[in-house]
């Protein structure tokens, strides 16, 4: 069913240029069969590295729908974290009672 789609997007008439190869699929009608099945055997492959490169594609973007979601998780327990800091910072400052400055500073 995959491949099916897939053939949908894949041109039927004019050239591919793969950078490997170029495929005419219009021309294909002239050709032996000995040409024409290496023709489709190219033609094969394009396809399974097409179909390879949108499962690629669909996992990267579901790595970064994760990554996304862990970015934002990790930035609200920041915001935490930051706030308990801040929270603790004037509790340090405060002298305790019933002491004294240091011996030093008297």
């Amino acid at each position: 069913l995959a491949r099916e789609a897939t053939l949908l997007i894949l041109p039927t008439v004019g050239a591919v240029n793969t950078g490997e190869l170029l495929i005419d699929w219009g021309e294909m009608s002239g050709l032996s069969d000995k040409e024409r099945m290496e023709q489709e055997e190219q033609k094969a492959k394009l396809i399974d590295q097409v179909l390879e490169l949108q499962t690629t594609l669909d996992e990267l973007s579901t790595r970064v729908d994760s990554v996304k979601g862990e970015n934002e998780k990790l930035k609200s327990e920041n915001v935490i974290l930051t706030q308990y800091i801040e929270n603790l910072m004037p509790a340090q400052s405060k002298p305790k009672p019933g002491r004294g400055p240091p011996a030093g500073k008297r």
